[in-house]
């Protein structure tokens, strides 16, 4: 009986512990802003070291997502090509960098595939917090809620990872 108590109790205390990590209030949303070339009345200029110049976003994002459906780590690898003086081309090396599966749920995926859809050719920037993460240009539209973003350098993916784990629900 005593083995049976101290079993339930530690299954309570996994379960609190669960639900704590993915339903607190502390979990920064994934938001989503259109690009803009031209200043946007009250928005802002995003320029930092992984995203140099990139342009005006709204002051209010274009999505919040306050939940997702999985995340999944990842690696992309890339290859930069250098153009000499000469047109010569000489590859790079390879290069790993960090990213995520992310799926969201269904009435999310469908906002964010009107999202998509209204943002062809221009980037979207994804932005965790305050902080901005990713920034892809928008090549056709996303209906399906699940993408594969990379991140900079200067990002923690650890960080990441842990952050965009909280607001699977």
């Amino acid at each position: 009986m005593p083995a049976l108590v101290s079993i339930l109790a530690l299954a309570a205390a996994l379960l609190a512990g669960c639900s704590s990590s993915s339903s607190d209030g502390t979990s920064d949303p994934l938001s989503f802003y259109v690009v803009n070339e031209n200043k946007i009345e009250g928005g802002r200029f995003i320029d930092t070291a992984d995203f140099p110049k990139l342009g005006y976003i709204a002051a209010a994002p274009d999505l919040t997502v306050t939940r997702l459906e999985a995340v999944v780590g990842d690696f992309s690898r890339a290859q930069s090509v250098a153009v000499g003086k000469d047109g010569q081309r000489a590859a790079g090396p390879w290069r790993e960098r960090p990213g995520f599966h992310i799926s969201m749920h269904a009435p999310e995926a469908e906002k964010f595939g009107v999202l998509t859809e209204q943002a062809l050719g221009k980037r979207v920037l994804v932005m965790l917090g305050d902080s901005p993460i990713s920034a892809a240009r928008i090549m056709s539209p996303i209906a399906t809620g699940r993408l594969f973003m990379t991140f900079g350098d200067s990002v923690d993916s650890n960080e990441i990872e842990r952050a965009l784990n909280k607001l699977v629900r």
